[in-house]
């Protein structure tokens, strides 16, 4: 690692930020186009947004409270939507001028999937995450059946991407710490108990 790059954000580098790179090559999502993701106040869902939007790609990102949207307007996400009331689909929908969503990103688990193809075009792919809720995976029959909805998971120890992608993908990231891009000092900031085991932020 360069000098400039803390020990504290080289030991997160292959885990939060590289995750959200692979998910979003794994995904293969083309630019112009839009994805849905929760957990959007989380490490990952920040630096998916962020780096998807380098991309040219789309994210809108439903969360739980509204006062979640305006501290996430402050780091420069402005599609997101609170889903603490009625109508928030409708609201995504304003973001994203009709456009369909075609890929969903799920880290919460349990009805974390269900909400999320309520905005999803017919025929997209979800990808899960992680499960924080705590709760299995529901799904239902008629959105798999009627809809052909297609649901899968991620993991980084089992990437579905070349050695070489992720090779540049992380020196991608070692020069934007090494740049202050990433990290204490950049848009992206670890938690002061954060340690080399990784770990979603919120």
């Amino acid at each position: 690692m360069p000098d400039g790059v803390s020990d504290e954000t080289a030991c997160q580098l292959v885990s939060m930020p590289l995750s959200s790179k692979m998910i979003i090559a794994d995904l293969g999502i083309q630019p112009g186009q839009w994805m849905v993701q929760n957990a959007g106040n989380g490490a990952v869902g920040k630096l998916v947004a962020r780096f998807a939007a380098e991309q040219g790609i789309h994210v809108v990102s439903p969360v739980r409270r509204d006062e979640t949207v305006a501290e996430l307007a402050a780091l420069g996400m402005d599609k997101v939507v609170s889903t603490a009331s009625e109508g928030w689909q409708e609201r995504v929908k304003a973001v994203t001028g009709g456009e369909p969503i075609v890929r969903g990103l799920d880290s919460l688990g349990g009805d974390g999937p269900e909400q999320l193809f309520e905005v999803m075009a017919d025929g997209s792919e979800l990808v899960n995450f992680g499960a924080m809720t705590g709760r299995p995976l529901r799904i239902t029959p008629a959105s798999l059946l009627f809809r052909q909805m297609k649901v899968r998971g991620f993991w980084g120890m089992k990437p579905n991407l070349p050695a070489a992608d992720i090779g540049r993908m992380l020196g991608e990231l070692v020069t934007l710490a090494a740049k202050g891009g990433i990290g204490p000092a950049g848009r992206w900031r670890v938690r002061a108990r954060a340690d080399c085991r990784g770990g979603e932020g919120q």
